[in-house]
């Protein structure tokens, strides 16, 4: 059984965990970080699977830990952490999109959704209205090589019917929370500070109003130039060229 590691990187001591090819934890290591501590991480880890055997996946590619590792003969995979934070969002459930919320309702046990057909699932795409770039087979073989549930039929009803009654209270909730976003964004369109916050790049109306949270009133926080001559008792004069100096009060 294949064996694999990812250590974490830390300034006093790493952090290892070793998964088998099933993804069970098969062991985790606090390691301190001088020589004792990774002499006894490299001795643990000799105990879980022989060296070349057990790649090791860590953060950067150098240091004393990584030499380590290599001179203990495991095989170092390194990782950027921006590569893991991309990663994410590509297999992260959005149990939360109306079409998941309809294939969950219509489909809530693997027996269900098993008895899809190509033709039946692509009538649900379009009735949906699905934009992804997948067709329906390619979904459907998605969908065929997911792993294949261990729970007996009563189980997995019972489970069906949990996951009908989570969608029933997702889909109020996600109602409710488009309710909300239309009046923060009529609200904040409606504000001086408002339209300000808007005229960032990329910020739109929720995120304006989120930077209206954190700052309150704009103008106050950040006063213009006027305001600024005002109070520190200088005039503005403007000029026939639109240009402006100041004049300081006597």
């Amino acid at each position: 059984m294949p064996f694999h590691g990812g250590l974490d990187w830390g300034g006093t001591s790493h952090a290892v965990c070793v998964i088998d090819g099933a993804g069970e934890v098969v062991i985790r290591i606090e390691a301190p970080y001088d020589a004792a501590g990774l002499s006894d991480m490299l001795a643990r880890l000799r105990r879980v699977a022989p060296p070349a055997e057990l790649p090791i996946a860590i953060e950067r590619p150098s240091g004393l830990i990584v030499d380590a590792l290599v001179e203990g003969g495991h095989p170092v995979i390194p990782i950027h952490p921006n590569v893991v934070k991309a990663w994410r969002p590509r297999y992260r459930a959005a149990i939360d999109s109306p079409i998941a919320l309809a294939f969950i309702g219509r489909y809530p046990t693997p027996d269900s959704a098993s008895r899809l057909g190509e033709k039946r699932l692509a009538s649900f795409l379009a009735q949906h209205a699905y934009c992804g770039r997948r067709s329906a087979t390619e979904l459907l073989a998605r969908l065929r090589a997911a792993p294949t549930g261990l729970a007996h039929d009563a189980e997995a009803d019972a489970r069906g019917e949990l996951a009908r009654a989570l969608v029933a209270i997702l889909e109020r909730l996600v109602a409710e929370i488009a309710k909300l976003s239309s009046r923060i964004e009529h609200a904040v369109a409606e504000l001086p500070d408002g339209r300000i916050a808007m005229s960032f790049p990329r910020a739109g109306r929720i995120c304006a109003a989120q930077i209206l949270a954190e700052l309150g009133n704009v103008r106050e926080r950040f006063p213009t130039e006027d305001q600024l001559a005002a109070e520190a008792g200088v005039c503005p004069v403007t000029h026939a060229s639109g240009k402006s100096r100041g004049v300081v009060f006597r």
